[in-house]
């Protein structure tokens, strides 16, 4: 049998990474999980995830973008897909 996917949540919201560690684990995925970029970076580095769920704002409002060159720069990660998410909403 094969090892399950490993996703890698970079999300400062405890809640969300904590409800979609839930649902994702109910599917049968490894869920990893860092609260800031540097942590995000470090975690994808050790982990090499197959998935990267990548929130767009955490302590700034581009620190998901400057995340994901980052993560560009690591040539074991360079398969891993990266999703980039937000709650940004205009009114």
């Amino acid at each position: 049998m094969s090892e399950a996917k490993k996703i890698l949540l970079i999300d400062d919201d405890v809640d969300f990474v904590a409800a979609n560690t839930l649902l994702l684990e109910a599917k049968g995925y490894t869920v990893v999980s860092a609260h800031d970029g540097d942590s995000g970076v470090a975690k994808a580095k050790e982990e090499i995830p197959d998935l990267i769920l990548l929130d767009v704002m955490m302590t700034h409002d581009t620190e998901g973008f400057d995340v994901s060159r980052r993560l560009k720069d690591i040539p074991e990660l360079e398969k891993t897909v990266v999703i980039m998410l937000t709650g940004i909403t205009y009114k």
